[in-house]
């Protein structure tokens, strides 16, 4: 009794398995024919498709359903849809036997021969249609007549191209599209317009059965405007296949999968770093960036920043250059460096060395002397001094300067000045240009006059032309001279 309960145990064991071996077949089968080329699925459709299912005569297995359908009304059995074993009779009477029998074609599908091929004697279209310009044998069409008119080589016949009914034009070939388009438009028999009833169209031109959902996508595609897209957070499309992006960088959007280039706003790895990567940016070396949400690399040698073009703080070693906040090593002349705050700041001008106390200037640079304050000043007593005393106080200095507290300092550029008193004022200008009444130098337009071969002066109100302020020459429109009686 004891071995009887076991035997049927393991009977039970194998059944079971028998069924789920079966299934992973189905799957298998649907994926594998939703790749294959119309000419491959052919050459699959009578070996294992038909150890799923056993269908009726006037039936056959559809590779992609996975089920039995109906063949055509022409077809007597069949193995595809318009593939028939033999031909049924047509509602067309021959005259003296009853029903005419359809003609196979050279396709596969019972209709009737196209003119010029024969059906005798087996009832089989063969030889070469009127359409076609034919080969020496006079049995192969190999190219069309009428311009019109396209080669269908399955059919060895020359026939306007039925592109609603499962053809596209390939050049001056007719060719047949995929079993699982509807409609296509080619060069690839993968480039569907139209599905068969329950399959889903793709972005890359495919069309795919899903058979646990018909008409819908298969994940991780999701239907957008009837249009299956590789649009899943953390997909991308790598050879018309939807690849999920390499996890560990956290990415909404990839291409490769090896790098981001989209990040989740609402997670806290919202910056995208070196167009690789999604991170939080709480990284040596890194700043946020709020106009592009990236994180992004400081400055060479720089730990923290808020810009690409200035440091705040250095990596050990260097030291912020107060001239720019780029990161030196300070053994540069004319810096010294301040550990406290691990900046490299400038020495006094023209000086050389210096120490960090106030900072108090060592050593000069060249054509420069260091006075008593620890002042760098030029042995000419300046740059722009013209003439100095023994005491390096400068006396007079160059156009375009004038002294103030014995040192040369630049007349203000917007007065245009050949020499100045001060900062406001001119002192001389350029040749026929004369100093006015604000300081700075100019031509003396009209309504003005020249004062002392010096000063531009305005004539009175309403004259154009003057010598003197109450001497007018000329007058304005709308103003004239009054003469005393």
């Amino acid at each position: 009794m004891q071995l009887k309960k076991r035997t049927l145990y393991r009977l039970y064991l194998l059944q079971f398995a028998f069924y789920i071996t079966l299934a992973d077949l189905r799957n298998q089968q649907i994926n594998k024919y939703q790749s294959l080329s119309y000419s491959q699925i052919k050459s699959e459709q009578n070996t294992f498709s038909r150890y799923l299912q056993q269908c009726k005569p006037q039936q056959y297995f559809h590779p992609i359903y996975q089920r039995c359908e109906d063949c055509h009304e022409h077809c007597n059995g069949c193995t595809e849809y318009k593939k028939c074993q033999d031909c049924s009779k047509s509602n067309k009477s021959n005259g003296f036997s009853g029903f005419q029998r359809y003609d196979q074609l050279a396709d596969g599908f019972c209709d009737f021969c196209p003119d010029g091929q024969d059906w005798r004697p087996d009832n089989q279209c063969n030889g070469c249609s009127k359409s076609c310009n034919c080969d020496k044998s006079d049995k192969q069409c190999i190219s069309c007549k009428d311009s019109k008119h396209k080669l269908n080589i399955e059919r060895n016949t020359c026939e306007p191209c039925k592109e609603d009914e499962g053809y596209y034009i390939d050049g001056q070939y007719c060719k047949k599209c995929n079993i699982i388009c509807k409609t296509c438009q080619g060069p690839s028999e993968n480039d569907c317009k139209e599905c068969i009833d329950g399959a889903k169209k793709y972005q890359d031109g495919s069309c795919k059965y899903n058979k646990d959902k018909p008409n819908d996508c298969i994940l991780p595609y999701i239907n957008v405007e009837n249009v299956c897209v590789c649009n899943q957070n953390g997909y991308y499309m790598k050879d018309k296949i939807c690849t999920q992006c390499q996890v560990d960088l956290k990415c909404q959007r990839c291409s490769p999968e090896t790098s981001c280039t989209q990040c989740y706003q609402n997670k806290l790895e919202k910056y995208l770093k070196d167009g690789k990567q999604c991170t939080d940016c709480k990284l040596s070396g890194y700043f946020i960036n709020p106009n592009q949400i990236t994180c992004d690399k400081c400055i060479l040698n720089c730990d923290q920043c808020d810009n690409n073009y200035s440091c705040k703080k250095c990596s050990s070693g260097f030291y912020v250059l107060d001239v720019d906040q780029s990161c030196s090593k300070c053994n540069i002349d004319g810096y010294y460096t301040d550990q406290t705050n691990q900046y490299c700041k400038q020495c006094p001008t023209n000086c050389k060395r210096c120490r960090n106390q106030k900072p108090q200037c060592l050593e000069c640079q060249d054509g420069y002397i260091l006075n008593e304050q620890n002042n760098c000043i030029s042995k000419q007593c300046g740059q722009y001094c013209l003439e100095c005393s023994s005491t390096y106080q400068c006396l007079q200095c160059q156009k375009g300067y004038f002294l103030n507290n014995s040192k040369c300092n630049q007349c203000t550029q917007k007065l245009n000045c050949l020499t100045c008193l001060d900062f406001s004022s001119c002192d001389s200008c350029a040749e026929k240009q004369y100093i006015q009444e604000d300081g700075r130098c100019d031509s003396c337009g009209i309504g003005s006059f020249v004062e002392n071969g010096k000063f531009c002066k305005k004539c009175k109100v309403g004259c154009s032309s003057c010598t003197e302020y109450s001497k007018c020459n000329e007058c304005l429109p709308n103003y004239y001279r009054s003469y005393k009686i």
